[in-house]
């Protein structure tokens, strides 16, 4: 994996304090010396962490990260890249969900909330969806535009204070015959 701290190396003045020099070990420091003047991305990338999978928590997912020491994970679906996970997008989950308001804990307020929200986002393709909750457990209806619109709307479900969980029933129009795919 070549990262933005393994160019940033380069950056960094080569000169070693002599004290650096006696205490470190050679191979490291010819190792650093690779990376600081490498030409090719096999001097200078870190051997790639263990993937994450799109559905691992982030509390598991941010161990990870720090025991990897890279600043970045892989996330792997299906043996495919299909991001990246960093530091930067921890924190923006964890502030994002640090602002949530005082938890709603019954079905009309987790309905009245994910409506609330729903309203706010200029994205939603669909204002006629259809949302119900049964014991914390938020159900989502309706035909909305694209499949990343769906995984949106289920974590927004998700991030509401006193969800318990979420059927996501919605159902991307790209999907719907004569669009160019099969059901």
């Amino acid at each position: 994996m070549l990262t933005d701290g393994d160019l940033m190396i380069r950056l960094k003045n080569r000169r070693l304090s002599w004290w650096r020099t006696v205490f470190a070990d050679g191979a490291g420091l010819a190792h650093e010396y690779q990376k600081a003047v490498g030409t090719k991305a096999k001097n200078v990338m870190r051997p790639t962490p263990a993937p994450v999978d799109p559905e691992t928590s982030l509390e598991s997912a941010a161990e990870r990260l720090q025991q990897a020491g890279t600043g970045v994970l892989p996330v792997l679906a299906d043996g495919r890249l299909v991001g990246t996970l960093s530091y930067r997008d921890l924190v923006t989950a964890v502030a994002e969900t640090g602002n949530q308001t005082e938890a709603s804990h019954t079905d009309d307020e987790l309905v009245a909330e994910m409506k609330a929200r729903l309203a706010r986002e200029s994205w939603v393709s669909n204002r006629g969806i259809w949302i119900a909750a049964k014991n914390g457990v938020v159900t989502l209806f309706g035909l909305i535009d694209n499949e990343e619109e769906k995984t949106a709307l289920g974590l927004m479900a998700r991030t509401i204070a006193g969800f318990k969980g979420v059927e996501n029933n919605l159902f991307p129009r790209t999907l719907l015959p004569g669009r160019g795919h099969s059901l």
